[in-house]
């Protein structure tokens, strides 16, 4: 019987011993896969919120020596993690303290001052051909954007202004303003606004591209029923999966092959993973109730503080994982195509918790193995890594082919 025990033991170890090998041997092909499509294509992310550190924190603002990215910081971005996250090409959220003109045109002055202050690093991109070739230069190209149209004030004049100083990308409602209702503000508009539809159509007709992140169902199909350029959704994720309103109806995914253009797909926990998105709103719920009674004299702040401390300990967050994005990804190919899906982070905008294996900038290629692994192709990666989103902006800058200059 020891006999018969020892060689089932040994059996098991080696098939234990076989099954390793067959997993490592697995890891090793979607590496390989990744690998290829990374020597390809610039790897381009669709959102950063990197001008956090300089224009939004408890010592801000601040400049480019007092929040050194040439090496290791406290927030998600740095030019090393850049790197080793194999970026290509960054849309970058540019802003500055405030939303006043001065502050817009300031905070362009600072991307510039960043750019200069890195020059074997960081160079910024006007146009997809910029962007290939920055980065077969080694650097990482830097392609300005705008989240929330309320900084162009209405203005055609000003887009146009901003443009010249690099603007390729403008989010057209962070919240609701006068140009189009946003996703989790109360609408105004039933949608996009006559002057915001004219926005759109001067967006169009000087290669900015239209960001729908952050805007209302209705607004999104408003701006695809006239848009002459592909759009992009520059950090959203699908409702389908979880519902919530920053995410992509299966409707409106559906219409991106007619319109030819992609949703970036998020790393928030709050977008990816429903288990999340409903601790966030009992966490929410439970907010509001404890400051109204603060307010109305039912509760002290001390007791206010224990009551949020207690609920934190019995609730913990639940972890939201690299297999909740990639079931993301994979939801937008199946529903809009594989030539309709990137990735838009929003590192340095995530202000709670991060998707486990997605915690900054260094990260991405972990997600490009999962998909790989998920039986992604090099061809497959590669567009959604960066050709993707390179076909887009290449469509906005075609589309402005013989247009009249003001």
């Amino acid at each position: 019987m020891a006999r018969v025990v020892t060689a089932a033991a040994i059996l098991l170890a080696m098939a234990a011993m076989l099954s390793v090998g067959a997993a490592d041997a697995k890891s090793k092909r979607s590496m390989d896969v990744v690998e290829a499509a990374l020597r390809r294509t610039p790897l381009i992310d669709g959102h950063n919120d990197l001008f956090i550190q300089y224009m939004d924190c408890a010592a801000c603002p601040r400049g480019p020596d007092a929040y050194d990215i040439g090496g290791a910081v406290e927030g998600d971005t740095d030019i090393p993690r850049w790197r080793e996250g194999r970026v290509g090409a960054q849309l970058l959220n540019v802003f500055g303290p405030g939303n006043a003109t001065r502050d817009t045109l300031e905070a362009f002055d600072f991307l510039h001052r960043l750019t200069a202050r890195y020059p074997a690093d960081l160079e910024i991109a006007a146009s997809a051909d910029d962007v290939r070739r920055i980065w077969k230069s080694g650097r990482i190209a830097i392609v300005p954007t705008l989240e929330g149209a309320t900084r162009l004030e209405n203005s055609t004049v000003m887009l146009r202004t901003l443009h010249r100083l690099g603007l390729r990308a403008v989010t057209l409602a962070y919240d609701t303003n006068d140009l189009a209702d946003g996703s989790d503000d109360t609408p105004r508009h039933g949608g996009l606004s006559p002057l915001g539809a004219d926005m759109v159509r001067e967006m169009n007709r000087i290669g900015v591209l239209i960001d729908l992140s952050h805007v209302s169902t209705d607004t999104m199909n408003d701006v695809l029923d006239i848009a002459t350029a592909p759009v992009i959704f520059s950090h959203s994720s699908s409702r389908a999966l979880v519902d919530v309103e920053r995410n992509v109806p299966d409707e409106v995914l559906a219409r991106l092959r007619a319109n030819g253009g992609l949703v970036m797909v998020s790393f928030v926990p709050y977008f990816s993973s429903t288990a999340y998105a409903e601790w966030m709103a009992e966490m929410e719920d439970l907010s509001d109730s404890i400051t109204a009674d603060v307010g109305a004299g039912k509760m002290s702040e001390a007791e206010a503080d224990k009551a949020w401390d207690q609920w934190q300990a019995s609730h913990p967050a639940p972890e939201a994982t690299i297999a909740d994005v990639a079931d993301h990804i994979e939801h937008v190919r199946s529903v809009a195509g594989v030539d309709h899906v990137g990735l838009g982070s929003d590192f340095d905008g995530i202000s709670s918790h991060k998707v486990k294996g997605l915690e900054d900038v260094s990260t991405f290629p972990a997600l490009l193995k999962e998909l790989a692994a998920r039986g992604w192709t090099e061809d497959e990666l590669a567009k959604f890594s960066g050709e993707n989103f390179l076909r887009v902006l290449k469509a906005a800058e075609r589309n402005t082919a013989g247009a009249e200059q003001p």
